[in-house]
C-alpha cells in the first residue's frame, strides 16, 4: 500500500511517526477514536526551523471519503481526501493553530467528513517533536485533568529560561464556560491566579485557550458546561536522568474522566534500558491505587503518583476510582539510545480495541534511520489468535507475564508502512501502543482505544455540579433542579425567584405578596384569611353596631354573622335583662338574692356573716331584709 511522504526540513534530524485507527466496518457507532468530526489545535512549540504542524489522515473507509479541514482564524478551507490504506498529510498555517501564551486565541481546526476517519496531530520541530491521537466531538467531555511533566529550568532559548508546562482547551459550542483550577499559580490573560483557584473563562465554538506555569500543571483540572477539547504536555523538557541531557516537546489529547478506567497493564518500551516513568492521575479524592511490588498509595483529586520501572518490568495498575495512566519516554542520556521523551496515554483493558489498522511514516533523516516498534498486550490465553499483517506471529515472538494478571505482553520492531493487528476471534480484545525513535526525536500514542462512557462520573459530588439548587446525577450526565418557588435559569444551574403573585394575583382573592421560594395571602382590614388562603368578610369588624345596642354581642359566621345577647340578657323586642331572682339562682337559704343588669348577687341574712355564697351564724336573729 502507498504512503504519502511527509517532508520536514530540520537542520539536525526528523522522526518517524506511526499512525494507527481501529478497524472493523461492524464497528460504526461504537465510542472510539474513529470519527467525522474533530475540533483540535496544537500546544506551544519552539520555533527552531518554524516547521508547520500537519494533520495525518487514515480512513477505514472502503471507498475514498472527503475530508473538509477549516482553519477558523483565517477562513481557510481544503479538501483532500482520506484512502483506505494511505495516510493523507495536511500541512498547517502555524500561526493559525499553534497556542502561544497563556491566554484565549482563536487557533482551532476543525475538520469533517463523509466517513469516519482517524487523525493525528504531529508537531515536528528540530529535535522537539511528538504527535497525538485526535479525539472526534462526540466521545468529548466536560470533565478532565491534565498529565504534564516536570519542567525544564534554566534552558535560556527564545527568551524562555524555565521551560513551562502547558494545556490547550478548544471550545466545541457557543458559550462554553470553562472552569480552571490550577494546581501551580498561573498568569491567564494578564491575571493572576493562585494554585486551587478557580477561574472562568467563556469560549465559543472554535475559541481556543492555553494556560502555561512554571511548575508542573499535571493534576489541574478543566470542568466545562459543554464538551470541550482538551491538550496537555510541555513545551519542551527533559524527562528523567535527574534531567539532565537531551529534551524534547510532549503532547497528548486527553480523554474526558468518564471514559477513564480502573485496571491497567504496562509494557516497557522497546530498546530501552533505562526504564520508563509512569504517573497515575486521580479524579477523586480517597483513590486506592495498586501498582506491582510497590506499596499502595493513596490519592485525592488531581494528585498524581510518579513512578518509575526499569525496562524488564511489566506493571499491573488497579485502582478503586477512574485515574489516568501515562507513560513518558527518558533523555537519550539516560541510556545512550537514539530516541528523546515522548508522553503516552496508556488505555485501560476495559478500552481495549479488537482490530487496529495504523501505518508508519518516515520523516526524511539522511543519515539516522527510524525504528518503529509496537508493544501488545493481550489474555495469555488468547495470544494464539493474535494476526499481525494477515499471518500469525513468529514463533520467535518472546512473550513477558504480567504479575498477578492472566495477561502478556510483547514488544514487534517492525518495517515502515501500513500494518493491521486483529484476532481470530473478532470479539477478543488487546491493547496495542505505537512508538518510534531517531537521534534526539521520538512519539508515541495508543495505537486506537474505545471511549466507552465506562466510569460515570457522580458531578454532584463536587460543588453539587454547580448546581445552586439541587443536583441529580444520572448516567454520563446530571440535571440541576429548584426548589419549590424557584425556576432553573437559561444556564441550566442557577435558581431565580418565581413571582408566583404575577399570575392570578397567586390565587390570593385580595392582597399577595412574593416572598424568596413562595408568596403570601393577606387582607384587607375588615377581612381574614380562611385555611385557603382566600379572605372573607368579618361584618362584626366591617359594622360593629350591626347588631344595635350595648348589650347584644355580633358573631361572625362564614359569610354571614349571627347577633347574640349578652349573659344574662334575653332575647325579646331587644336584648332584656333576665331576673335570675325571680326564678333560677344559686343564692343560699340564709342570704337573699339581688338582680342586677345582665346578672345578680347573693347578700347573707341580718344575723348571718358571709360572702353571700356562704353565710353562717344564728338563724334565731336573722331578720328578712324589707
Amino acid at each position: 500500500m502507498d504512503v504519502l511522504k511527509l517532508k520536514f526540513v530540520f537542520a539536525i534530524c526528523c522522526a518517524g511517526v506511526m499512525l494507527s485507527q481501529a478497524y472493523g466496518s461492524q464497528k460504526q457507532g461504537v465510542r472510539d477514536n474513529k470519527g467525522t468530526e474533530f475540533i483540535l489545535t496544537f500546544t506551544e512549540n519552539f520555533q527552531r526551523s518554524e516547521n508547520e504542524p500537519a494533520l495525518f489522515i487514515t480512513t477505514q473507509s472502503a471507498t475514498p471519503t472527503d475530508v473538509t479541514i477549516t482553519l477558523p482564524a483565517t477562513g481557510h478551507t481544503t479538501t483532500v481526501t482520506a484512502t483506505n490504506g494511505q495516510v493523507t498529510e495536511v500541512d498547517l498555517s502555524r500561526t493559525a493553530v499553534e497556542l502561544r501564551g497563556s491566554r484565549k486565541s482563536n487557533k482551532a481546526v476543525h475538520v469533517t467528513s463523509a466517513e469516519e476517519i482517524v487523525i493525528y496531530g504531529v508537531f515536528a520541530e528540530q529535535a522537539t517533536s511528538d504527535a497525538y491521537l485526535a479525539l472526534p466531538t462526540d466521545v468529548l467531555g466536560t470533565e478532565y485533568f491534565v498529565a504534564c511533566a516536570t519542567v525544564q529550568r534554566s534552558w535560556n532559548e527564545h527568551g524562555l529560561r524555565d521551560l513551562p508546562s502547558e494545556f490547550g482547551v478548544v471550545g466545541v459550542s457557543d458559550g462554553t464556560t470553562v472552569t480552571i483550577n490550577p494546581t501551580q499559580a498561573v498568569t491567564f490573560g494578564g491575571n493572576n491566579y493562585p494554585a486551587g483557584q478557580d477561574f472562568t473563562v467563556s469560549l465559543d465554538r472554535f475559541e481556543t485557550l492555553q494556560v502555561q506555569a512554571t511548575e508542573d500543571l499535571t493534576g489541574s483540572r478543566i470542568t466545562s458546561t459543554h464538551p470541550v477539547s482538551v491538550l496537555s504536555g510541555n513545551l519542551f523538557t527533559v524527562v528523567g536522568n535527574n534531567q539532565r541531557g537531551s529534551g524534547d516537546y510532549i503532547v497528548e489529547m486527553i480523554p474526558p474522566v468518564n471514559t477513564w478506567g480502573k485496571e491497567f497493564v504496562t509494557a516497557p518500551l522497546a530498546q530501552r534500558t533505562a526504564g520508563d516513568i509512569f504517573r497515575v492521575v486521580a479524579a477523586r479524592d480517597n483513590t486506592q491505587v495498586t501498582v506491582t511490588n510497590r506499596p499502595p498509595g493513596n490519592l485525592g483529586a488531581g494528585d498524581f503518583w510518579e513512578l518509575e520501572a526499569d525496562s524488564t518490568e511489566f506493571l499491573h495498575v488497579i485502582a478503586n476510582e477512574p485515574v489516568l495512566l501515562a507513560q513518558y519516554s527518558k533523555t537519550a542520556s539516560a541510556d545512550n539510545t537514539s530516541t528523546d521523551p515522548f508522553l503516552m496515554i496508556i488505555p485501560p483493558v476495559a478500552q481495549f480495541e479488537a482490530d487496529y489498522t495504523f501505518s508508519t511514516i518516515d520523516l526524511e533523516k539522511i543519515d539516522h534511520p527510524t525504528s518503529h516498534h509496537v508493544n501488545l498486550v493481550i489474555q495469555a490465553a488468547d495470544k494464539a489468535g493474535l494476526v499481525f499483517d494477515g499471518r500469525p506471529l513468529p514463533g520467535t515472538t518472546v512473550w513477558h507475564p504480567v504479575p498477578g494478571t492472566t495477561y502478556q505482553a510483547t514488544d514487534l520492531t517492525i518495517s515502515a508502512g501500513t500494518h493491521t493487528a486483529s484476532h481470530s476471534s473478532p470479539d477478543t480484545t488487546f491493547g496495542l501502543y505505537s512508538y518510534g525513535y531517531t537521534l534526539y526525536e521520538s512519539y508515541g500514542y495508543p495505537g486506537g482505544l474505545r471511549l466507552d462512557q465506562i466510569s460515570d462520573i457522580d458531578e454532584c459530588a463536587t460543588d453539587k455540579g454547580g448546581c445552586t439548587h439541587n443536583c441529580t446525577n444520572v448516567p454520563g450526565s446530571y440535571n440541576c433542579s429548584c426548589r419549590h418557588g424557584y425556576v432553573l435559569k437559561i444556564d441550566k444551574h442557577g435558581c431565580e425567584d418565581t413571582d408566583e403573585c404575577a399570575v392570578s394575583n397567586g390565587g390570593c382573592e385580595q392582597t399577595c405578596t412574593n416572598t424568596p421560594g413562595g408568596f403570601l395571602c393577606s387582607c384587607q382590614h375588615g377581612y381574614t384569611l380562611n385555611r385557603d388562603g382566600l379572605a372573607y368578610v368579618n361584618e362584626c369588624e366591617v359594622s360593629p353596631g350591626i347588631c344595635g345596642g350595648r348589650d347584644v354581642q355580633c358573631v361572625n359566621l362564614n359569610g354571614s354573622y349571627d347577633c347574640k345577647c349578652s349573659p344574662g340578657f334575653s332575647m325579646g323586642a331587644g336584648c332584656e335583662d333576665v331576673d335570675e331572682c325571680s326564678g333560677r339562682h344559686t343564692c343560699p337559704e340564709n342570704a337573699f338574692c339581688v338582680n342586677q343588669p345582665g346578672s345578680y348577687y347573693c347578700v347573707c341574712l341580718d344575723g348571718f356573716t358571709g360572702n353571700g355564697t356562704t353565710c353562717t351564724g344564728n338563724a334565731a336573729l336573722h331578720r328578712h331584709p324589707t
